[in-house]
């Protein structure tokens, strides 16, 4: 039997919750309005709702990932594979192809681009030095 504690559970659906408000909230931000209390306010609840990524990330990796080397191969594979077709399609058919960007998103860590892909890839990494949780311990 699987091991749900109803506390973290809710928590998790807080964060997504966050998420979402985060995702949604970048449509009504005002560059325009630099320095305004309305822009520090944006800035404030966007701040607040970063804040889901984490708690979603760590509630999620800790309960659900665990080291298995040709899954984080098989992801890595698949992302580089992505990357590859999105460049070639970009030199294909943009106009406005800027190498800079491209170079970055081929090197996601160094380049600082999908930084959620590269989070979760270092934390499967580092999931074999992390104690177990009480729901991977019982499978």
């Amino acid at each position: 039997m699987k091991f749900r504690n109803e506390s973290i559970e809710f928590l998790r659906v807080i964060a997504m919750l966050f998420i979402v408000m985060l995702h949604v909230s970048g449509a009504f931000a005002n560059l325009e309005a630099d320095g305004t209390f309305e822009n520090a306010l944006h800035h404030s609840f966007r701040s607040v709702c970063f804040t889901g990524v984490t708690i979603f990330a760590f509630i999620s990796g800790y309960f659900g990932v665990k080291w298995n080397g040709k899954k984080f191969f098989d992801y890595e594979m698949m992302a580089i594979s992505f990357e590859i077709l999105v460049f070639i399609f970009t030199i294909l058919f943009v106009s406005s192809f800027n190498i800079s960007v491209s170079l970055r998103s081929l090197f996601p860590i160094a380049g600082g681009c999908h930084w959620y892909f590269s989070a979760y890839m270092i934390f499967m990494l580092l999931v074999k030095f992390l104690p177990p949780s009480k729901s991977c311990a019982q499978k």
